[in-house]
C-alpha cells in the first residue's frame, strides 16, 4: 500500500535511475469497471458508476425481468470523495462480519490510494459496449 501511495512522489530505485509515475485515466468494459472500482455489477442496485440511483427493475417478457440504471430523475452523482466514504463504510460493515455495499460499493478500490487519481471521474466510459447498442436495450428504456 505503501508504494503505491507514493510512486509519483519518491519514484523506484533502480540502479542510477529514479522512475516515478502516475495513472492518469483508464477505460474498460463494465464488468472490468466495476472489479476496478469495487463496485457492484451494472445490472444490480446502485449500479451506475457515476451516480447514486438505485436503478429500477423491468419487466423484459412474460416471465423475465432484468435491472438497469435509471435515467430519469436527479440523483446525486458519485465524486471520489462519496466513493471513498462508501468504501470505507462498506470495509467496516465487512470487518464485522457481513458483506454489505453501500450505496452500490463493496468496498475501497487498490486505486482508491493513488495520489492524484479519482478513481470516479478519471475511469471512462467505454464506447464499444454502451447500453443503448443492445438489441432492444432502447424498447426497455423507452418502456
Amino acid at each position: 500500500m505503501y508504494l503505491c501511495c507514493t510512486f509519483s512522489v519518491t519514484g523506484l530505485q533502480l540502479e542510477d535511475l529514479t522512475t516515478r509515475g502516475i495513472l492518469l485515466n483508464d477505460v474498460f468494459d463494465s464488468p472490468a469497471r466495476r472489479l476496478f472500482q469495487n463496485m457492484t455489477q451494472f445490472n444490480g442496485f446502485n449500479g451506475c458508476p457515476y451516480c447514486e440511483a438505485p436503478g429500477v427493475t423491468v419487466q423484459t417478457s412474460e416471465r423475465d425481468h432484468t435491472h438497469k440504471d435509471s435515467v430519469i430523475g436527479n440523483h446525486e452523482l458519485r465524486t471520489h470523495d462519496s466513493f471513498t466514504r462508501n468504501g470505507e463504510e462498506a470495509e467496516h460493515i465487512k470487518a464485522n462480519g457481513r458483506a454489505q455495499t453501500v450505496l452500490g460499493v463493496k468496498g475501497l478500490s487498490w486505486f482508491s490510494y493513488l495520489l492524484n487519481f479519482d478513481v470516479i471521474r478519471e475511469v471512462g466510459i467505454d464506447y464499444m459496449h454502451p447500453p443503448w447498442c443492445c438489441k432492444n436495450a432502447v424498447d426497455i428504456v423507452v418502456r
